[in-house]
C-alpha cells in the first residue's frame, strides 16, 4: 500500500471518527439540557402547588357557604318546582333577611306545607332559617376572596401552559434518538456526500483546464 493510499484511508478514518464523536457529543449534551429543563419544570410545579394551597385556603369558607346555598336551593326547587338559578334564588332569600321579613313570611304568608317541609330540613322556626341564610350569604370579604381566588387560578393556568411548553422542549428517549439520527444524516451528508461532490467538481475543472 503506497503512501498516498494510506493518507486517503487515514483521512477518511479521521472524518468518520469526527462524525461519530460529533454525534456522541450531541447525545451527551442532551442530558444537562434535560436536567435544566426538568429543574424549570419542577420549579413551576412547586409554584403551582403553592398557588393551589393559597387558593384553597381563600376559597374554603366561601365554598362552604356556596355548598350550603346549593343544598338549600336544591331542596326547595326539587320540592316546589322552582326554576330560579341558585344566584338569583339566594339573592331573593337574602333580601328577606335584610328586610327582617323571614319571621313575617313564616308566620303569615307561608302555608303549613312549606313550614313543615322546612322543619324536615332542620329549621324549626323562622329564627333558625334566618340565621342559616345570614351565615351562608356572601359578604364583602367573601367577594374579595373570590376575586383573589380567580386571579390565582388564572396565574395557575398560565403556569400550567408554561409547564407544557417546557415539557415539549424536554427530550425523551424517542426525541434523543430522532435528534441523533437527524444530526448523523446531516453530518454524513456534509462530510461525505458533499465533500465527494466537491472533489468531483474540482477534478472536472482540473481535467477541463488540461
Amino acid at each position: 500500500m503506497n503512501k498516498k493510499t494510506k493518507k486517503i484511508i487515514a483521512r477518511e478514518f479521521l472524518i468518520l471518527f469526527a462524525l461519530i464523536v460529533s454525534g456522541l457529543l450531541t447525545f451527551v449534551c442532551i442530558f444537562p439540557y434535560n436536567l435544566y429543563q426538568q429543574k424549570r419544570i419542577n420549579e413551576i410545579e412547586n409554584i403551582i402547588s403553592e398557588r393551589k394551597a393559597i387558593a384553597d385556603s381563600l376559597n374554603k369558607s366561601v365554598s362552604e357557604k356556596l355548598k350550603n346555598q346549593k343544598w338549600y336551593h336544591k331542596k326547595i326547587t326539587d320540592k316546589f318546582n322552582f326554576t330560579k338559578p341558585v344566584k338569583s334564588f339566594w339573592l331573593s332569600v337574602s333580601n328577606h333577611t335584610q328586610n327582617d321579613s323571614v319571621n313575617y313570611h313564616w308566620n303569615n304568608n307561608w302555608t303549613n306545607n312549606l313550614i313543615e317541609y322546612h322543619k324536615t330540613l332542620g329549621f324549626n322556626n323562622a329564627q333558625e332559617l334566618e340565621s342559616f341564610i345570614k351565615n351562608n350569604s356572601l359578604n364583602k370579604q367573601d367577594s374579595i376572596k373570590l376575586e383573589k381566588t380567580d386571579h390565582i387560578r388564572k396565574e395557575i393556568s398560565d403556569f400550567k401552559n408554561r409547564k407544557i411548553k417546557l415539557e415539549n422542549k424536554y427530550f425523551d428517549e424517542y426525541d434523543r434518538m430522532e435528534l441523533l439520527t437527524g444530526i448523523g444524516i446531516i453530518l454524513f451528508g456534509i462530510l461525505f456526500l458533499l465533500r465527494y461532490l466537491f472533489y468531483a467538481v474540482k477534478w472536472s475543472i482540473k481535467i477541463l483546464k488540461e
